[in-house]
């Protein structure tokens, strides 16, 4: 039995994958908006995000009781968590006083001076402090039991118990607890923006999964003056919209995985400005490009009268079949029958005949709309997770 007075209090029993585990990464951001322009002046005002996990636990007979005294005696202590998503088994066994674990480390939350959790029950187990993290595993001070292949591996978190944790009893010896625990220490994970860049700031190449229904819409500065007596007056402060739209994230695999991650500590919830595509056929070509040609004649869709080169409707994504995309402004239109003539701000460099072009969408420059993400993960990392993210389209200057 691995339990002792005066030992650290570790959660004990796995999450039930029967749901998902969700982990949330909140940051926060400082923004403030000029009412009359639409600009916004942004401050980071967390490195690192806080970060949680709500997952459900299924448990009866000894393991049913031995949650009871522990959430009973637990409280507000501070745990240690088994970060559930990366779990692994053991390939090789360990003898009592090894200090070296082989696994896999690429992907997963073992940090230098941290903890892991070498698991084979609820009351069997043993927390091994982590020195170095190495590409082929972790060296570890000397381990006081020896564990055999097939071992539960699990980087361990410091954390807090969040919420009420209400038990819903089955019968007298089983029941299901959904658990809310709250990181208690500073998460650090590689920031990384996309490398395509467009005017400067990067632009998202990850398109939505296409299994699902996204929503957009525009969103304004609106002010109303409303005296109860007569008509509603309204003042469009900024005279143009802001574009919303939904981005569904379909992650398979650690590394998938890892790169959202990457991204959304890139960005730090809503510090961080991406160019982000409507991902829709805005336009439709209706004559060939040629390689030097600084204009495109696209099929009548009123840009001219409704778009014109206004912010949010200037910049362009070109995307070939092939995949060869190109990013260009919209620096002036013209009416040519029934279709619309766009100057760019520069040629394309090569040919481009009609049945080349995949999409042309436009760009939004943009933030998440939100400094808080939630990663639903319906398996362990070597599977897979989803999330939904919002981006709110920024005034461009």
């Amino acid at each position: 039995m691995s339990f002792t007075a005066e030992g650290p209090l570790v959660w004990p029993v796995p999450a039930d994958w029967g749901r998902p585990v969700r982990e949330g990464l909140a940051w926060l951001t400082e923004a403030m908006v000029a009412p009359t322009y639409g600009v916004s002046q942004k401050r980071q005002l967390r490195l690192v995000p806080r970060r949680s996990f709500d997952f459900d636990v299924v448990a009866d007979g000894g393991d049913r009781r031995l949650l009871d005294m522990l959430r009973f005696d637990g409280g507000e202590r501070q745990w240690l968590l088994p970060i559930w998503p990366d779990g692994q088994l053991l390939l090789e066994g360990l003898a009592v006083g090894a200090t070296f674990i082989a696994c896999r480390t690429v992907g997963f939350d073992f940090v230098e001076g941290g903890q892991a959790l070498l698991w084979r029950a609820p009351d069997v187990w043993e927390v091994a402090s982590v020195a170095t993290v190495g590409g082929e595993g972790l060296t570890v001070a000397a381990l006081v039991s020896a564990w055999p292949a097939g071992t539960r591996l699990w980087p361990l978190r410091k954390a807090r118990m969040g919420g009420l944790s209400k038990e819903s009893a089955w019968h007298d010896d089983a029941s299901r607890l959904p658990m809310q625990f709250r990181i208690d220490e500073a998460c650090d994970w590689p920031a990384v923006l996309p490398a395509t860049t467009y005017l400067g700031t990067p632009v998202l190449t990850t398109r939505p999964d296409a299994g699902a229904a996204t929503e957009a819409d525009f969103a304004r500065f609106v002010e109303e003056v409303d005296n109860q007596t007569g008509a509603i007056t309204s003042y469009d402060t900024v005279g143009l919209p802001s574009r919303h739209q939904d981005h569904i994230w379909r992650l398979f695999g650690r590394e998938e995985q890892g790169e959202f991650r990457s991204l959304l500590y890139g960005l730090a919830g809503r510090a961080g400005n991406l160019w982000v595509p409507s991902w829709g056929s805005d336009l439709k070509l209706a004559a060939p490009i040629g390689a030097s040609a600084t204009a495109i004649t696209v099929e009548w869709c009123g840009y001219t009268l409704y778009g014109r080169e206004q912010i949010g409707r200037r910049d362009l994504r070109i995307e070939l079949v092939g995949g060869t995309t190109f990013y260009r402004r919209i620096e002036s239109s013209a009416e040519a029958g029934g279709n619309e003539v766009l100057g760019l701000d520069s040629a394309l460099g090569v040919d481009v005949a009609l049945g080349q072009v995949r999409c042309i969408s436009f760009l939004t420059f943009s933030q998440l709309a939100s400094d808080t993400v939630e990663i639903e993960h319906v398996t362990d990392g070597d599977g897979f997770a989803q999330s939904r993210t919002r981006w709110e389209g920024l005034r461009d200057v």
